[in-house]
């Protein structure tokens, strides 16, 4: 009997490629002698715009397992693997129930991931097929123990594990995006952020360093490891975040993750947000190489247009309303400046004028915001 395409379809090796769990595997790696010195775990990494479900039955789990789903906004945390040859990939394959010709459970496909540093990786994961996909099934609570301490183990967030188990919508678990440039208060397209009433902005910088575009400013990874990039921070209610990036990914021209022809790439960013705090939020990078562009040495946008004092001196008024010394005062009375009279005087001389102490980063809009309790300040 002569054998058709599909069933002498065999899966390539893929060569150099890393493997990225999000479910039992996680545990599995270590635990199931299928898989036992096959893998080895590489570093932490997130599938971007997707979500977790339980959207397969398994009777060998005797209940739900779990899947990854499209969902603009958010991100599925998981840890990149290095595979031991055809043995690892064979052995994985088994396990997941994949099949070269798609009629097994999972299906094994390519993905961008995003590592801590925001850099895009090309990995494989499984992802169930269509024939074997349900709306929702719900987990056995020995499955949920064996997932769980995949996360326990690596030092992963359950909260998305802990709502897809339980059939509860996903909530983008990045509630930020930090911007640089047309999109900072006061530029020409910054009407579009306030439409989705961000509850936090702050002046902040990200890693990285500025390209003058012209009319633009686009943002590349660091030069050098003191670039930096001037821009702001901002925070939304999670309901809206999968609605503005919607929004801000047909300006930015970015076509999906691992889609070719972007103009900008939306990744990650640790953004420092003053006073020693850090977080992560959205960002939208030039996708292009920098090439004889002009690099902006300040990796500010407003600076480099002549912009930021005047913008520093609004922002004060529409913090303190136009009672520096007041605002000063109070700044310098917190235990973390002074603590005698001779010192918080002392402290309220280097703070003045407000403006200037913003622009030389010796004080924090954050700080500022403390005071005014207005931690979404627009000036006029």
């Amino acid at each position: 009997m002569n054998k058709t395409t599909n069933q002498s379809a065999q899966f390539p090796i893929p060569a150099g490629k890393l493997y990225f769990p999000y479910g039992s595997n996680l545990h599995d790696w270590r635990h199931d002698s299928r898989l036992a010195g096959l893998l080895k775990p590489v570093r932490r990494a997130v599938l971007p715009d997707h979500a977790l479900g339980f959207n397969r039955y398994s009777s060998n789990r005797e209940g739900g397992v779990l899947n990854i789903i499209p969902c603009l906004g958010l991100t599925v945390t998981g840890y990149l693997f290095e595979v031991q040859g055809k043995a690892g990939w064979d052995a994985l394959r088994k396990k997941e129930g994949a099949k070269a010709d798609g009629t097994g459970a999972y299906k094994e496909i390519e993905k961008v991931v995003l590592d801590d540093h925001g850099r895009e990786i090309t990995a494989i994961t499984y992802e169930v097929t269509r024939r074997c996909f349900k709306d929702f099934v719900r987990p056995s609570e020995e499955y949920l123990k064996v997932v769980c301490a995949g996360f326990e183990a690596f030092e992963l967030d359950p909260c998305g594990l802990e709502r897809a188990a339980q059939d509860l919508a996903p909530v983008s678990d990045i509630d930020s995006i930090f911007v640089y440039g047309t999109l900072l208060r006061g530029e020409c397209r910054h009407h579009i952020i306030q439409k989705y009433k961000p509850q936090c902005i702050l002046l902040a910088e990200a890693p990285g360093s500025l390209l003058d575009l012209c009319a633009y400013p686009g943002m590349i990874p660091p030069l050098d490891s003191n670039s930096h990039v001037q821009g702001e921070f901002m925070r939304f209610n999670p309901e809206v975040m999968a609605d503005l990036l919607k929004e801000l990914d047909q300006i930015e021209g970015f076509r999906g993750f691992g889609q070719p022809g972007s103009l900008f790439k939306r990744g990650l960013t640790d953004v420092h947000v003053g006073d020693g705090r850090v977080r992560q939020a959205w960002v939208y990078r030039w996708a292009d190489q920098p090439g004889d562009t002009p690099v902006i040495p300040a990796g500010g946008w407003r600076e480099h247009q002549g912009k930021l004092s005047s913008f520093l001196e609004k922002l004060v008024q529409a913090h303190t309303g136009g009672n520096e010394q007041a605002a000063a005062l109070m700044i310098a009375s917190s235990a973390k400046w002074a603590n005698t009279e001779e010192g918080i005087a002392e402290a309220v001389k280097q703070l003045l004028p407000l403006r200037l102490a913003l622009e030389q980063g010796r004080l924090s809009e954050r700080v500022l915001a403390k005071f005014s309790q207005n931690w979404a300040t627009v000036p006029d």
